[in-house]
Protein backbone atom coordinates (compact mmCIF):
# COMPACT_ATOMS: atom_id res chain seq x y z
CA UNK A 1 0.00 0.00 0.00
CA UNK A 2 2.99 2.28 0.24
CA UNK A 3 1.99 5.41 2.12
CA UNK A 4 -1.70 4.92 1.40
CA UNK A 5 -4.05 3.87 4.17
CA UNK A 6 -6.47 0.96 3.98
CA UNK A 7 -9.36 3.01 5.34
CA UNK A 8 -8.71 6.63 4.37
CA UNK A 9 -8.04 8.64 1.22
CA UNK A 10 -6.39 10.84 0.34
CA UNK A 11 -3.61 9.91 2.69
CA UNK A 12 -0.14 9.81 1.23
CA UNK A 13 3.30 11.39 1.02
CA UNK A 14 3.83 13.86 -1.81
CA UNK A 15 6.92 15.51 -3.21
CA UNK A 16 7.19 19.30 -3.16
CA UNK A 17 9.73 21.51 -4.92
CA UNK A 18 12.02 21.28 -1.90
CA UNK A 19 11.04 18.18 0.05
CA UNK A 20 8.02 16.09 0.97
CA UNK A 21 4.76 16.47 2.86
CA UNK A 22 2.44 13.95 4.44
CA UNK A 23 -1.24 14.65 3.80
CA UNK A 24 -4.45 13.28 5.22
CA UNK A 25 -7.76 14.73 4.07
CA UNK A 26 -10.19 11.85 4.32
CA UNK A 27 -13.12 13.51 6.12
CA UNK A 28 -15.72 14.49 3.54
CA UNK A 29 -15.70 18.22 4.31
CA UNK A 30 -11.91 18.33 4.25
CA UNK A 31 -11.79 16.37 0.99
CA UNK A 32 -14.20 18.90 -0.52
CA UNK A 33 -11.92 21.74 0.63
CA UNK A 34 -8.93 19.90 -0.82
CA UNK A 35 -10.62 19.41 -4.20
CA UNK A 36 -11.24 23.16 -4.37
CA UNK A 37 -7.70 24.03 -3.27
CA UNK A 38 -6.01 21.80 -5.86
CA UNK A 39 -8.19 23.32 -8.60
CA UNK A 40 -10.45 20.33 -9.20
CA UNK A 41 -13.80 21.00 -7.52
CA UNK A 42 -15.38 18.51 -9.94
CA UNK A 43 -13.78 15.69 -7.95
CA UNK A 44 -16.50 16.06 -5.33
CA UNK A 45 -19.12 14.94 -7.90
CA UNK A 46 -16.95 12.20 -9.41
CA UNK A 47 -18.40 8.81 -8.36
CA UNK A 48 -14.85 7.45 -7.81
CA UNK A 49 -14.38 9.99 -5.03
CA UNK A 50 -17.94 10.30 -3.67
CA UNK A 51 -17.04 9.22 -0.15
CA UNK A 52 -14.06 7.99 1.81
CA UNK A 53 -14.77 4.28 1.26
CA UNK A 54 -14.86 4.73 -2.52
CA UNK A 55 -11.88 7.10 -2.51
CA UNK A 56 -9.78 4.38 -0.87
CA UNK A 57 -10.45 2.14 -3.89
CA UNK A 58 -9.34 4.94 -6.21
CA UNK A 59 -6.53 6.48 -4.17
CA UNK A 60 -4.02 6.25 -7.04
CA UNK A 61 -6.41 8.12 -9.32
CA UNK A 62 -6.93 10.76 -6.68
CA UNK A 63 -3.17 11.16 -6.32
CA UNK A 64 -3.01 12.05 -10.03
CA UNK A 65 -4.80 15.30 -9.14
CA UNK A 66 -3.16 16.02 -5.81
CA UNK A 67 0.45 15.06 -6.58
CA UNK A 68 1.09 17.50 -9.45
CA UNK A 69 -0.49 20.38 -7.54
CA UNK A 70 1.73 19.75 -4.52
CA UNK A 71 4.79 19.18 -6.74
CA UNK A 72 4.48 22.78 -7.99
CA UNK A 73 4.80 24.20 -4.49
CA UNK A 74 7.40 24.44 -1.77
CA UNK A 75 6.84 22.45 1.39
CA UNK A 76 5.87 25.60 3.29
CA UNK A 77 3.46 26.73 0.56
CA UNK A 78 1.78 23.33 0.37
CA UNK A 79 1.40 23.18 4.15
CA UNK A 80 -0.03 26.68 4.33
CA UNK A 81 -2.54 26.24 1.51
CA UNK A 82 -3.66 22.72 2.42
CA UNK A 83 -3.77 23.57 6.11
CA UNK A 84 -6.08 26.48 5.33
CA UNK A 85 -8.54 23.85 4.07
CA UNK A 86 -8.26 21.94 7.36
CA UNK A 87 -6.20 19.10 5.86
CA UNK A 88 -3.77 17.38 8.18
CA UNK A 89 -0.46 18.14 6.50
CA UNK A 90 3.12 18.23 7.74
CA UNK A 91 6.65 18.20 6.38
CA UNK A 92 8.60 14.97 6.13
CA UNK A 93 11.82 15.54 8.01
CA UNK A 94 15.26 14.22 7.26
CA UNK A 95 17.88 13.99 10.01
CA UNK A 96 19.19 17.52 9.48
CA UNK A 97 15.63 18.88 9.82
CA UNK A 98 15.14 16.97 13.08
CA UNK A 99 18.42 18.24 14.53
CA UNK A 100 17.53 21.84 13.59
CA UNK A 101 13.90 21.74 14.78
CA UNK A 102 13.12 23.82 17.90
CA UNK A 103 10.53 21.33 19.12
CA UNK A 104 12.95 18.39 18.97
CA UNK A 105 15.56 20.54 20.70
CA UNK A 106 13.13 21.56 23.46
CA UNK A 107 12.23 17.92 24.07
CA UNK A 108 15.90 16.94 24.18
CA UNK A 109 15.17 14.37 21.44
CA UNK A 110 18.80 14.37 20.29
CA UNK A 111 21.55 13.84 22.85
CA UNK A 112 25.31 13.80 22.69
CA UNK A 113 27.15 10.75 24.00
CA UNK A 114 30.85 10.04 24.18
CA UNK A 115 32.00 7.11 22.06
CA UNK A 116 35.43 5.63 22.81
CA UNK A 117 36.24 5.23 19.09
CA UNK A 118 34.69 8.25 17.40
CA UNK A 119 34.35 10.76 20.24
CA UNK A 120 31.29 12.88 20.98
CA UNK A 121 28.33 11.82 18.82
CA UNK A 122 24.75 13.04 18.61
CA UNK A 123 22.08 10.35 18.58
CA UNK A 124 18.37 9.86 19.26
CA UNK A 125 17.36 10.05 22.89
CA UNK A 126 14.93 7.61 24.49
CA UNK A 127 11.37 7.67 23.16
CA UNK A 128 8.79 7.97 24.51
CA UNK A 129 9.66 10.02 27.56
CA UNK A 130 8.05 9.05 30.85
CA UNK A 131 8.04 11.37 33.85
CA UNK A 132 8.96 8.72 36.44
CA UNK A 133 11.26 6.62 34.24
CA UNK A 134 12.69 8.98 31.62
CA UNK A 135 15.57 6.74 30.54
CA UNK A 136 18.98 7.80 29.29
CA UNK A 137 21.34 7.08 26.45
CA UNK A 138 24.88 6.69 27.73
CA UNK A 139 26.56 4.87 24.82
CA UNK A 140 25.99 4.07 21.17
CA UNK A 141 25.91 0.33 21.71
CA UNK A 142 28.37 -2.53 21.98
CA UNK A 143 31.39 -2.82 19.70
CA UNK A 144 31.17 -5.27 16.82
CA UNK A 145 31.65 -8.74 18.32
CA UNK A 146 31.92 -7.44 21.87
CA UNK A 147 29.58 -10.14 23.20
CA UNK A 148 30.70 -13.03 21.01
CA UNK A 149 32.19 -14.99 23.90
CA UNK A 150 29.03 -14.58 25.98
CA UNK A 151 26.77 -15.66 23.13
CA UNK A 152 28.80 -18.35 21.39
CA UNK A 153 30.62 -19.90 24.34
CA UNK A 154 28.42 -19.25 27.36
CA UNK A 155 24.98 -19.40 25.70
CA UNK A 156 25.50 -21.71 22.71
CA UNK A 157 28.21 -23.92 24.19
CA UNK A 158 30.80 -23.52 21.44
CA UNK A 159 34.30 -24.16 22.79
CA UNK A 160 36.93 -21.41 22.83
CA UNK A 161 39.04 -23.08 20.11
CA UNK A 162 36.08 -23.19 17.72
CA UNK A 163 35.34 -19.55 18.52
CA UNK A 164 38.91 -18.61 17.59
CA UNK A 165 38.64 -20.67 14.37
CA UNK A 166 35.37 -18.94 13.43
CA UNK A 167 36.92 -15.54 14.07
CA UNK A 168 40.02 -16.44 12.02
CA UNK A 169 37.81 -17.66 9.15
CA UNK A 170 36.02 -14.30 9.10
CA UNK A 171 32.64 -15.72 10.13
CA UNK A 172 32.22 -12.75 12.47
Amino acid sequence: MGNHHANAAPRNVYETTDGYVALSASAQSIFENLAEIVGHPELVDDPRFADDAVRVDHADGLDEYIGPWIADRSTDEAIEELGAGDAVVAPIYDVSDIVADDHYRARNAIVEVEDEEIGPTRTANTHPKFSRTPGTVDHLGPRHGEHNTEVYVEELGIDEATLVDLRDEGVF
